[in-house]
Protein backbone atom coordinates (compact mmCIF):
# COMPACT_ATOMS: atom_id res chain seq x y z
CA UNK A 1 0.00 0.00 0.00
CA UNK A 2 2.63 2.70 0.68
CA UNK A 3 4.17 2.07 -2.70
CA UNK A 4 0.62 3.38 -4.37
CA UNK A 5 0.21 7.00 -4.64
CA UNK A 6 -3.11 8.57 -2.56
CA UNK A 7 -4.69 9.14 -5.97
CA UNK A 8 -4.41 5.31 -7.01
CA UNK A 9 -6.51 5.02 -3.78
CA UNK A 10 -10.69 5.25 -4.17
CA UNK A 11 -12.28 6.33 -0.93
CA UNK A 12 -15.75 4.85 -0.16
CA UNK A 13 -18.23 7.09 -0.69
CA UNK A 14 -18.58 10.09 1.63
CA UNK A 15 -15.84 9.42 3.78
CA UNK A 16 -12.99 11.90 4.19
CA UNK A 17 -9.69 11.23 5.55
CA UNK A 18 -9.07 12.39 9.18
CA UNK A 19 -6.51 15.45 9.60
CA UNK A 20 -5.21 14.31 12.88
CA UNK A 21 -5.15 10.30 11.72
CA UNK A 22 -2.89 11.80 8.92
CA UNK A 23 -0.74 14.14 11.12
CA UNK A 24 0.41 11.29 13.58
CA UNK A 25 0.69 8.47 11.08
CA UNK A 26 0.47 9.82 7.92
CA UNK A 27 -1.39 10.55 5.10
CA UNK A 28 -1.16 7.41 3.39
CA UNK A 29 -2.42 5.60 6.48
CA UNK A 30 -5.42 8.32 6.44
CA UNK A 31 -6.59 7.41 2.98
CA UNK A 32 -5.91 3.60 3.49
CA UNK A 33 -7.81 3.11 6.36
CA UNK A 34 -11.33 4.71 4.12
CA UNK A 35 -10.10 2.79 1.08
CA UNK A 36 -13.20 0.79 -0.40
CA UNK A 37 -10.89 -1.63 -1.60
CA UNK A 38 -10.24 -4.01 1.86
CA UNK A 39 -6.63 -4.90 1.02
CA UNK A 40 -5.79 -1.25 1.55
CA UNK A 41 -7.41 -0.93 4.55
CA UNK A 42 -5.72 -3.99 5.82
CA UNK A 43 -2.76 -2.71 4.90
CA UNK A 44 -2.65 0.17 6.64
CA UNK A 45 -3.89 -1.69 9.94
CA UNK A 46 -1.02 -3.93 9.45
CA UNK A 47 1.49 -1.19 9.12
CA UNK A 48 0.50 0.60 12.44
CA UNK A 49 0.80 -2.63 14.02
CA UNK A 50 3.74 -3.81 12.66
CA UNK A 51 5.85 -0.17 12.88
CA UNK A 52 4.18 2.73 13.60
CA UNK A 53 1.98 2.28 17.01
CA UNK A 54 4.74 1.74 19.67
CA UNK A 55 7.29 4.12 18.90
CA UNK A 56 4.54 6.65 18.30
CA UNK A 57 3.20 5.79 21.94
CA UNK A 58 6.87 5.25 23.28
CA UNK A 59 8.58 8.69 21.66
CA UNK A 60 5.33 11.31 22.28
CA UNK A 61 4.87 13.29 25.09
CA UNK A 62 1.97 15.42 25.87
CA UNK A 63 -0.44 16.64 23.16
CA UNK A 64 1.27 14.38 20.43
CA UNK A 65 0.83 11.13 22.76
CA UNK A 66 -3.06 12.51 23.42
CA UNK A 67 -2.85 12.54 19.21
CA UNK A 68 -1.53 9.31 18.99
CA UNK A 69 -4.20 7.63 20.93
CA UNK A 70 -6.70 9.47 19.53
CA UNK A 71 -6.25 8.90 16.27
CA UNK A 72 -5.44 4.90 16.70
CA UNK A 73 -8.59 5.22 18.20
CA UNK A 74 -10.16 6.20 15.22
CA UNK A 75 -8.86 4.03 12.67
CA UNK A 76 -10.49 1.28 15.40
CA UNK A 77 -13.72 3.11 14.89
CA UNK A 78 -13.25 2.80 11.30
CA UNK A 79 -12.89 -0.81 11.48
CA UNK A 80 -13.99 -2.15 14.46
CA UNK A 81 -17.30 -3.50 11.99
CA UNK A 82 -15.64 -4.24 8.96
CA UNK A 83 -17.02 -7.00 7.08
CA UNK A 84 -13.20 -8.63 5.87
CA UNK A 85 -12.53 -10.72 8.66
CA UNK A 86 -8.80 -10.04 8.19
CA UNK A 87 -9.83 -6.27 9.10
CA UNK A 88 -12.26 -6.94 11.62
CA UNK A 89 -8.84 -9.15 13.07
CA UNK A 90 -6.61 -6.83 12.58
CA UNK A 91 -8.74 -3.76 14.96
CA UNK A 92 -9.55 -5.83 17.45
CA UNK A 93 -5.62 -6.48 18.07
CA UNK A 94 -5.36 -2.76 17.50
CA UNK A 95 -7.63 -2.25 20.59
CA UNK A 96 -6.46 -5.23 22.31
CA UNK A 97 -2.80 -3.76 21.57
CA UNK A 98 -4.06 -0.59 23.79
CA UNK A 99 -5.66 -2.12 26.09
CA UNK A 100 -2.56 -4.07 27.04
CA UNK A 101 -0.28 -1.48 26.59
CA UNK A 102 1.65 -0.61 29.62
CA UNK A 103 2.79 2.98 27.88
CA UNK A 104 -0.55 3.82 28.00
CA UNK A 105 -1.16 3.08 31.33
CA UNK A 106 2.04 5.45 32.09
CA UNK A 107 1.03 8.35 30.01
CA UNK A 108 -2.63 8.65 30.81
CA UNK A 109 -5.32 5.72 29.82
CA UNK A 110 -7.99 9.17 30.30
CA UNK A 111 -6.90 10.08 26.72
CA UNK A 112 -8.07 7.01 25.60
CA UNK A 113 -11.17 6.23 27.61
CA UNK A 114 -12.36 9.56 26.57
CA UNK A 115 -11.43 8.68 22.68
CA UNK A 116 -13.47 5.33 22.98
CA UNK A 117 -16.34 6.92 24.52
CA UNK A 118 -16.41 9.91 22.10
CA UNK A 119 -16.33 7.21 19.18
CA UNK A 120 -18.61 4.67 20.67
CA UNK A 121 -16.29 1.94 20.08
CA UNK A 122 -17.88 -0.24 22.51
CA UNK A 123 -20.92 0.32 20.73
CA UNK A 124 -19.59 -0.49 17.92
CA UNK A 125 -18.06 -3.33 18.61
CA UNK A 126 -21.38 -4.96 20.41
CA UNK A 127 -23.12 -4.68 17.30
CA UNK A 128 -20.64 -6.53 15.51
CA UNK A 129 -21.03 -9.16 18.51
CA UNK A 130 -24.86 -9.10 16.80
CA UNK A 131 -24.51 -9.28 13.85
CA UNK A 132 -21.68 -11.60 13.61
CA UNK A 133 -20.23 -14.79 13.29
CA UNK A 134 -19.11 -17.27 16.28
CA UNK A 135 -15.52 -16.13 16.32
CA UNK A 136 -15.91 -12.70 15.70
CA UNK A 137 -18.51 -12.83 18.53
CA UNK A 138 -16.04 -14.13 20.65
CA UNK A 139 -13.13 -12.07 19.83
CA UNK A 140 -15.48 -9.22 20.59
CA UNK A 141 -16.55 -10.65 23.77
CA UNK A 142 -12.74 -11.39 24.60
CA UNK A 143 -11.48 -7.73 24.01
CA UNK A 144 -14.29 -5.85 25.94
CA UNK A 145 -13.95 -8.00 28.55
CA UNK A 146 -10.33 -6.84 28.90
CA UNK A 147 -11.29 -3.49 28.47
CA UNK A 148 -13.98 -3.83 31.59
CA UNK A 149 -11.41 -5.83 33.98
CA UNK A 150 -8.62 -3.64 32.84
CA UNK A 151 -7.68 -1.43 36.09
CA UNK A 152 -7.20 2.06 34.37
CA UNK A 153 -10.76 1.23 33.54
CA UNK A 154 -12.61 -0.43 35.95
CA UNK A 155 -15.85 -2.74 35.64
CA UNK A 156 -17.79 0.55 36.80
CA UNK A 157 -16.44 2.39 34.25
CA UNK A 158 -17.70 -0.40 31.76
CA UNK A 159 -21.44 -1.14 33.06
CA UNK A 160 -21.98 2.79 33.23
CA UNK A 161 -20.98 2.66 29.81
CA UNK A 162 -23.21 -0.18 28.91
CA UNK A 163 -25.78 1.00 30.58
CA UNK A 164 -26.03 4.61 29.27
CA UNK A 165 -26.19 2.99 25.57
CA UNK A 166 -29.59 0.77 26.33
Amino acid sequence: MLKLKPEDIKLDMGKEPSALVSASFGSMIAIGILSSNWKHRESALSHILCSLIKPALQDCEGNDFDNAIKSTCILIAETCQDKVVKVFSQSIELFQFLISSPILEEKGIETFVRAVTDLDIVGKMLVKSEDGSGRSVGKVHDVLLDFSFHPGIGEGFAASYLVSRI
